[in-house]
């Protein structure tokens, strides 16, 4: 039950009865609770000691949430797995509960959704995309680099909208881009001496356009450094020259101070927009 003056009762998908006050509800939509109290008025009801009984097709822990936040009242206790927030999300849509209110930075809705940003990170976006929830999408965005796009389904793609796909791209494109544009310039070659010709040096020089090569075309957007130091620190194994050595070194501290200063991210729309 919530509140103590319930005047009807909505019967969930998993047969559980929520007691709710017509009144607070009323104050929460902008739909009539999708249509469901168009004809209903409290104090007209003609049998004395009979409430009510409306059906939603929402799970109990979904609509749980939903009766928490017309209520007011707090979600983490009830620790709501992501797929009935998602559920609940859809409901308080179709209920006319603005989520631009409800989902707004820092309300309890969207900080518990915030939770799920790592292990839920497509379904997240795909849910923030979907109803324009740019803060919540921007914030999924950080763990999806290394989302392999082709797994989205035509039902994600439909559901995240134009828009949407078209940052997720560009994010992807943009971290790739910027890694190939960091990768392929060779360390620096040093002067020639009697041990280690130009020609000597073109050896590492071959050798770093391969592995850069093969870096850059990997098909995640989230190459870490401690894969980009394997591959080039391997370089040096065969390297007699010290001087070469320690450009290969200093190359690839560059690289990687540059790589992990790369800011790959979703904008919001509204800087998008300007």
């Amino acid at each position: 039950m919530f509140g103590s003056s319930s005047d009807l009762i909505m019967l969930t998908s998993d047969h559980v009865c929520f007691y709710l006050d017509s009144g607070v509800i009323w104050a929460a939509t902008n739909n009539d609770f999708n249509g469901i109290l168009i004809d209903f008025c409290s104090a007209d009801r003609t049998t004395p000691g009979v409430t009510p009984i409306f059906t939603a097709p929402e799970t109990s822990e979904a609509f749980t949430v939903i009766a928490c936040v017309i209520y007011g009242l707090p979600l983490a206790e009830y620790e709501p797995s992501f797929k009935s927030l998602a559920e609940a999300v859809d409901g308080m849509q179709s209920y006319g509960i603005p989520l631009e209110v409800v989902l707004a930075p820092g309300t309890p809705l969207s900080k518990i959704l915030l939770r799920h940003k790592q292990r839920h990170a497509i379904e997240l976006y795909v849910l923030a995309a979907h109803y324009g929830i740019d803060h919540l999408a921007v914030a999924a965005s950080f763990f999806l680099l290394s989302f392999q796009l082709s797994s989205l389904t035509d039902e994600m793609a439909v559901r995240i909208g134009a828009p949407y796909l078209k940052r997720l791209f560009f994010m992807h494109l943009g971290r790739t881009e910027a890694l190939r544009r960091l990768l392929f310039p060779p360390p620096y070659p040093h002067g020639e001496t009697m041990t280690c010709s130009r020609a000597d040096q073109m050896v590492l020089t071959r050798s770093w356009s391969l592995a850069a090569t093969f870096l850059a075309w990997d098909e995640s957007a989230d190459v870490s450094g401690e894969a980009i130091r394997t591959v080039f620190s391997a370089l040096g194994e065969h390297l007699a020259c010290l001087q070469c050595h320690t450009a290969l070194a200093d190359r690839i501290d560059v690289l990687l101070q540059r790589w992990a200063a790369t800011k790959v991210r979703l904008v919001s729309l509204f800087t998008m927009a300007s």
